[in-house]
Formats: structure tokens, C-alpha cells, sequence
């Protein structure tokens, strides 16, 4: 999966994931009950809606993301999964142009049941992960990511009471 090349604001923009390549340690991240208990790295298809991101942003971009720091939502972090969903409708690789104005779509579309209020009307913003070119035609990657970027540290979910998880779960 490769990061979205333009978002939505300029703090979304800053919060691009850039951790392909990056290593924090062999530790995988533990979950319980579905839910992140210890940090660690994540596969980047093994991620699920409500997985809290600890992402480094002083890091060059990465054109192919392969994991993903997650850690419990209780500690600081100013990234959150909130859908994963599959691109539809494509034969072959449509670009990263089709690719970005399909993420933007199902992303916003996922926003509000998430964080309980409209995109226009929220302190959140989002980015987004989708398939690059080589894990579309090698691992027939169809996956979006889409991830809440705050612009202060959160030590809870983002998520509105009642929210349901969608998709990835």
C-alpha cells in the first residue's frame, strides 16, 4: 500500500505515513479481544478499524508501506484506523489519481459513522493507504485504508459512542 499523495487540509498532509522500511523492532503488536494491548508493528493487511497509529512524520514518505506502528489507543498518538474497505469497479490499476479520488470517496463516506460528526464539522482530519502498483498485481491488493489524523495527541479512541466498526473489523 502506498501513502495518498494529497489529502483533504495541510494537517493531513504532515501526517502522511512513512514507515516502510522503518524499523522499531521485531516486536509484532498484542492484541486482546481484537483490540491493540501492547505496541508493536502491525502488517499493514493485518490492520483493523480502531487500531491506533503511532506514525513518524520526520521520516521521508515511503512509496510502499508494508507495516504499521500501532499501539494502545490509551497512549498518545494522533493516528486511528477508522475504515478499511476494497476498491471496486477496476480491471486493471486505475492510477494513483483514480486510486486517490476513490479513497477520498470511501473515506469520507465512512467519516461521520466513525467520529459521530460530519467531516466539515470535525478538529479530524484523514489520510489514506491504497494499493501501489506491485501489490495490486502481486498480492491482488484492492485494500483502503483510511486513517484519522488529529492535530494534538488523543490517549482515547476517536471513534463517537455507538460507532460502528464497518468494515475490516
Amino acid at each position: 500500500l502506498v501513502p495518498a499523495p494529497a489529502v483533504l487540509s495541510l494537517a493531513a498532509l504532515l501526517a502522511l505515513p512513512a514507515v516502510a522500511g522503518c524499523s522499531r523492532g521485531p516486536a509484532e503488536a498484542e492484541r486482546e479481544d481484537g483490540a491493540i494491548v501492547a505496541p508493536g508493528e502491525v502488517d499493514v493487511f493485518g490492520v483493523r478499524v480502531g487500531d491506533c497509529l503511532d506514525l513518524d512524520v520526520t521520516e521521508a514518505t515511503a512509496a510502499q508501506i508494508t507495516d504499521l506502528a500501532a499501539i494502545p489507543c490509551a497512549q498518545p498518538h494522533r493516528h486511528e484506523v477508522f475504515h478499511v474497505g476494497d476498491v471496486t469497479g477496476f480491471d486493471v490499476y486505475p492510477g494513483p489519481s483514480e486510486l486517490s479520488s476513490t479513497s477520498d470517496g470511501l473515506c469520507l463516506g465512512a467519516f461521520e459513522d466513525y467520529v459521530g460528526v460530519p467531516y466539515l464539522d470535525s478538529d479530524v482530519q484523514f489520510t489514506y493507504l491504497y494499493p501501489s502498483l506491485a501489490s495490486w498485481q502481486d498480492e491482488e491488493d484492492r485494500e483502503i485504508v483510511c486513517i484519522l489524523v488529529s492535530t494534538s495527541p488523543q490517549t482515547r479512541s476517536l471513534a463517537a459512542p455507538g460507532a460502528q466498526a464497518g468494515d475490516g473489523t
